[in-house]
């Protein structure tokens, strides 16, 4: 079905991206507009026919727009209505309902515009504690700076784009936002500190579709504007925050939207910045689709049409956006963008100026401040970062300043450094400072990483800050590290104690054990002094943070970040910042003191055992930052690396941990025992450097899996399990696995209950799939015992066709255009567009259940016989002979690897004629290693036997699907014949970790092929293959008086024959003579 869908005002930079993004996606685009001319000329006009036509009219007058909307699109009615411009969220939503369309309801929406308004909501709800308050007057104004007290924001109630945004960090501050600013409500709040992120959500109903979360990257503490970001992230605190936007959206009561939920990941626990009721803007609309590989904007048009929303789909990379801003200012002399295409690492996917030279910019103030933009593409967030980092050094703006410069406020905190600091604990010092005042700087060497968020934090203001005057004083905190006392017991502790108790020392925790989980205890309450006296005097060696009273501004002993935060969550309060705040009251800075909700917290260890042991899997830190009750998350240790009594090589403590945060501060009990049911669910699978113990899924029985000496694996470095649908008596003697069980493979549950007995008797180290429908359970036991390996997601990528195309499709690859089926309109829309079809279920293998369609008559049949919504594939036809290419990869680079052609297509076996293949002449292989490239690197391939298929195309290959398995029939034979090493034992090391390069024997031949031979099934009674018997280089036959069953599945066959030779030609005839020259004749089986 092809949607028209009606658009309502412009957003103000670059509208028409993402609406062409639409049109390719097939939908048609009409502009509702006050000045559509206008409005089409600022966008850059519409060179390419984006829009099918445009309608002015006053959005805001229904009536009047409605009936211009009708008129125009009489014979080409529309099926929905979007706006991405805040300006007339309101207006379309009243639009559509007057038109009759789904629409979220209008008056809710339009209360949900005004920011003080959804504060309130979300504070009813419990959901909000930022304090705030809604002003309409100077005079209320200044009332509410002073009763909230700085950082403050001060924001229209009503608007966007960061316009009329000011930082209050004093009184003063206030005269800034003079008379203009106050001509419309406005919102005073607390200003939030911490890591900006937004959570970008579909709201279907009651389904709410998390599509992922986007981080900021972090800019001047006194600046409004965003400077870019990254999408997706997952950064600590993602989980809470996520389930916090989940409970947002719920409580806002919006029914069918894109949202964009705005949160500050704060030092302790996630906090809403705003909610839109709208899709983010359109640069980031096309952040999101790069990454994801699919238009996301879509989701928006299948709302608004009333359709369900697409279905989440995995990320496809990692993708950042760069917005580009003028440093200073002035009048542009030059700018310089990174040009689109590949780099190290990644690729830049486009770059556009908004500016001109001769053009007056500014620092950004606002949205509209901002000059243009870049888009860079990584695989994976450490190859992005750098990437990040190379490209913003290649953007160059060349400005000439303005003659007056801009006067900076004067610094009121100095952050002192002291000695040598870590990372962790500096990025912690320079948030809780930021958290008091964006009048910072900082005097001191830091580590890099925090170096370089300082330079974005405090521009400019990094070394040698101005000292304090009677006039303007300094307040100073101090970060260093004391050397610690050890042990944190007895007289060690006791001057300490001893100043909590007399009341100059305040602000203390204490980390308590709890068994396996360490909890965190305030020390404020003498009634909590004693217990915790008798644990430090005991066997406590507990850290402790500390804050001195006294009248220094200054964090004593042993505070580092991990403590610091875990402080913050408890208590609901940033540490650093309490102390900053208390500096400038000293100096007369009249701030407000921290106050937050506090949080029941503990730690919960992720051990490692004594000795020397190889981690096997190492917990996912991104998602155990998923879970909604994870705070924090480190996993210092990488699958593969040797440890030795919890240290790595160079001494360093490899144990991860995890901080659990629960509401309520005295849920003590909960929190350990959520804690310690983390820590038990992620804990480190490690192996004691001996045999590695692996579990192998089989269908077959041994015959394809043991090699030549009669081994399965090498029983010195391997314990083998096996669980066959075969019976128990195949395996022996010659495999030799240490125990084999039989049970239906293809019963999830029934493996999963044997495996869990096998695992809690011999830990399973490694599990091996010897067949395609095997390769999603066995990711699944891996994802269970928490093993290395493909997980499901990777696993999707080679077993679900959709999957397929879109990662093709976001790598460039040609491929046959396709969707998911989810009716029969689908089907029908499909052989209307390309004349011929094909459908295939989207987790399929052999050519099992693939339809070709030409008419509408063959689509009816199909659609009555086999329509499953959402379970089919359907694409159009491509009529070109089919390549299969059958590879090796090793650490992502190709070893070894192969292209034969059909003899004819794959759904032969379906007409009882043979399915053979050839190698491929020398001259033509180039074109099909490319596209095999291509798909190593856009399925992320590292260690895989992968069975590609493309059709032949005079402009090139086709992609077709690729798997990651041997293929069957007579591929592995073929490839053992051309390439020296058999593909079947090639998976099975490669998923145990094992060398592939003991495999590796010498080839037979420079070609090979192969053919297949099937039957309608019977008694064999007579069997001939006298012609190419002795030709064959295998050679598989049934034996006379077999019962052989019907062929169902092109992989398997009556016989199978394979021929090696030095040229293409010469197994070609072999290969018709095999199809030709063999006879068998069955009879009718006995009953």
């Amino acid at each position: 079905m092809s949607l028209h869908v009606l658009v309502v005002e412009l957003p103000a930079y670059r509208p028409l991206d993402t609406l062409a993004d639409l049109v390719a996606e097939g939908v048609r685009i009409s502009l509702l507009a006050r000045d559509p001319e206008s409005a089409v000329r600022a966008a850059g006009g519409d060179p390419d026919g984006v829009l099918t036509r445009c309608i002015a009219a006053d959005p805001e007058d229904t009536g009047t727009a409605a009936d211009a909307v009708l008129a125009a699109c009489a014979d080409d009615p529309v099926h929905g209505v979007i706006c991405t411009w805040h300006g007339s969220l309101v207006a379309a939503a009243r639009l559509a309902q007057r038109l009759g369309l789904p629409h979220e309801e209008p008056d809710r929406l339009d209360r949900l515009q005004d920011k003080a308004e959804m504060r309130a909501l979300l504070a009813a709800a419990g959901l909000d504690d930022t304090e705030f308050r809604r002003v309409t007057d100077a005079r209320s104004l200044t009332d509410a700076v002073a009763a909230l007290r700085p950082p403050l924001v001060v924001k229209p109630c009503r608007g966007s784009g960061s316009i009329g945004v000011h930082m209050v960090d004093t009184p003063e501050d206030v005269s800034a936002i003079g008379a203009d600013g106050l001509a419309a409500p406005l919102l005073v709040e607390r200003r939030l500190a911490g890591r900006l992120c937004s959570a970008e959500l579909v709201v279907d109903g009651p389904e709410i579709t998390v599509l992922g979360m986007t981080s900021r990257f972090p800019g001047p503490v006194d600046g409004v504007v965003e400077l870019g970001g990254a999408f997706p992230a997952v950064p600590d605190g993602a989980g809470p925050a996520l389930a916090l936007a989940r409970r947002v959206v719920a409580a806002l009561g919006l029914r069918r939207s894109v949202v964009h939920v705005e949160l500050m990941l704060t030092p302790f626990g996630p906090r809403v910045v705003e909610v839109n009721t709208r899709a983010p803007g359109n640069v980031v609309l096309r952040l999101m689709s790069r990454a994801l590989g699919r238009t996301v904007a879509l989701d928006m048009v299948r709302l608004a049409c009333g359709l369900p929303a697409s279905q989440e789909v995995l990320p496809v990379g990692q993708v950042a956006l760069l917005q580009v801003v003028a440093e200073v200012d002035g009048r542009l002399r030059r700018a310089v963008l990174p040009p689109p295409g590949p780099r190290a690492g990644g690729r830049v996917l486009e770059a556009a100026l908004s500016a001109e030279p001769g053009q007056a910019v500014r620092r950004p103030r606002t949205n509209r401040d901002r000059l243009g933009h870049v888009l860079v593409h990584a695989d994976s967030v450490a190859e992005l970062d750098t990437l990040v980092a190379a490209v913003t050094e290649e953007i160059a703006l060349d400005v000439e300043p303005d003659p007056v410069p801009t006067t900076e406020a004067p610094v009121a905190l100095l952050l002192r450094v002291r000695g040598t600091v870590d990372e962790s604990t500096a990025g912690r010092y320079l948030t809780g400072a930021a958290a008091a005042t964006s009048r910072f700087a900082v005097s001191g060497d830091l580590p890099p990483q925090a170096a370089a968020l300082l330079a974005r934090l405090a521009p400019g203001r990094a070394s040698r800050p101005p000292s304090g005057t009677a006039e303007a004083p300094v307040a100073v905190l101090e970060l260093g590290r004391t050397p610690r006392c050890a042990p944190w017991s007895g007289a060690g502790i006791g001057a300490v104690v001893g100043r909590l108790l007399d009341g100059t020392l305040h602000d203390a925790v204490v980390l308590l054990a709890d068994g396996p989980v360490w909890r965190a205890v305030d020390v404020e309450d003498p009634a909590v002094v004693d217990p915790v006296l008798r644990f430090l005097d005991g066997e406590g060696d507990g850290p402790v943070a500390l804050r001195i009273g006294d009248g220094s501004s200054r964090l004593l002993a042993h505070v580092d970040g991990d403590l610091l935060a875990i402080h913050a969550r408890h208590r609901g309060r940033d540490l650093v910042a309490d102390c900053a705040r208390d500096a400038l009251h000293r100096v007369g800075v009249p701030v407000r003191p921290g106050a937050g909700r506090g949080c029941a917290t503990a730690l919960a260890p992720l051990g490692l055992p004594g000795g020397r042991v190889r981690v096997v899997a190492a917990p996912d830190v991104v998602e155990l930052r998923r879970r909604a009750e994870v705070a924090e998350a480190v996993v210092p240790v990488d699958d593969g690396q040797v440890v030795e009594d919890g240290r790595d090589d160079a001494g360093r403590d490899a144990t991860g941990w995890v901080v659990i945060a629960r509401p309520g501060i005295n849920d003590t009990d909960g929190v350990v025992t959520a804690a310690a049911a983390v820590a038990t669910s992620a804990r480190l699978r490690t192996e004691a450097l001996d045999r590695c113990h692996v579990l192998v899924l089989d269908r077959l029985g041994p015959a394809t899996l043991v090699r030549s000496d009669g081994l399965l694996l090498d029983p010195a470095r391997f314990r083998t399990t096996v669980f066959s649908a075969a019976p128990v008596s195949v395996w022996s003697p010659g495999a030799t696995p240490d125990a084999v069980h039989t049970v239906d493979v293809f019963d999830p549950s029934a493996v999963v209950a044997l495996a869990d007995a096998v695992h809690r008797v011999r830990p399973v180290d490694r599990v091996v799939a010897a067949s395609e429908r095997l390769l999603d359970t066995a990711a699944r036991l891996r994802a269970r015992f928490g093993l290395p390996g493909a997980d499901v997601a990777h696993v999707a990528r080679y077993t679900d066709k959709a999957v397929m195309k879109q990662l093709a499709s976001a790598a460039g690859i040609r491929h046959a255009p396709g969707s998911v089926v989810h009716d029969g309109d689908d089907v029908h829309a499909a052989l209307a567009r390309w004349g011929r079809i094909v459908l295939k279920p989207r987790r399929s293998s052999g050519s099992q259940g693939v339809t070709v369609c030409a008419d509408v008559p063959q689509v009816e049949a199909w659609i009555a016989g086999s329509l499953a919504p959402g379970r089919f594939l359907v694409e159009a036809h491509v009529s070109g002979a089919m390549v299969h290419v059958d590879a090796l990869v090793v650490g992502g680079r190709v070893r070894a690897w192969d292209a034969s052609r059909y003899v004819r297509d794959t759904l032969a076996y379906q007409r009882g004629a043979p399915l053979s293949s050839v190698s491929v002449e020398e001259a033509g292989r180039d074109a099909y290693r490319a596209v095999l490239e291509a798909v190593v690197a856009a399925w992320d391939a590292c260690d895989e036997v992968l069975h590609l298929e493309v059709f032949d195309d005079p402009d090139g290959p086709v992609f077709c699907e690729v798997a990651a398995r041997p293929g069957g029939a007579g591929v592995v034979d073929a490839f053992r014949a051309t390439r020296g090493v058999d593909l079947r034992h090639a998976r099975v090391l490669l998923d145990v970790g094992g060398d592939v390069e003991e495999l590796f024997g010498e080839p037979t031949a420079a070609h090979a092929g192969w053919t297949v031979l099937y039957s309608s099934g019977g008694r064999l009674a007579h069997y001939d293959d006298r012609p190419v018997a002795e030709a064959a280089a295998v050679r598989t036959v049934p034996c006379v008086g077999d019962v052989v069953p019907p062929s169902r599945f092109s992989g398997t066959g009556m016989s199978k024959y394979v021929f090696a030779a030095p040229c293409p030609d010469e197994v070609a005839e072999l290969v018709a003579l095999a199809e030709a020259g063999v006879v068998a004749t069955f009879e009718e089986e006995d009953r």
